[in-house]
């Protein structure tokens, strides 16, 4: 499964401005000044890019990114971690305030 489709070129501006005329339903984000992240529909790769090249938009770039079971888990460990070490805190942190505070 894809999770996203990342997109490089040379004008993000007029590239965003084609994918809204012709591409209403994609959702995506411009990470920087010139890369879109595009995170739904992503079937349609080949038509987005082929669209851009007949508006002169020149694609530099793309890349998919797909998660693997090693990512799908080393995100749950570190939420899980990172709910671990509020709890910490809070059992820290919260009777110490509570004393000085009340």
């Amino acid at each position: 499964m894809i999770n996203y489709l990342k997109i490089v070129v040379d004008n993000t501006e007029k590239a965003t401005k084609i994918l809204e005329e012709h591409f209403p339903e994609l959702t995506y984000v411009i990470e920087n000044q010139n890369q879109i992240k595009i995170t739904e529909n992503l079937d349609k790769t080949s038509v987005i890019n082929q669209t851009f090249v007949n508006h002169g938009i020149s694609v530099l770039g793309m890349e998919t990114h797909k998660s693997t079971l090693e990512d799908y888990f080393f995100k749950l460990i570190l939420i899980k971690n990172a709910n671990s070490l509020i709890l910490g805190f809070k059992r820290i942190l919260i009777p110490y305030f509570h004393y000085y505070i009340f």
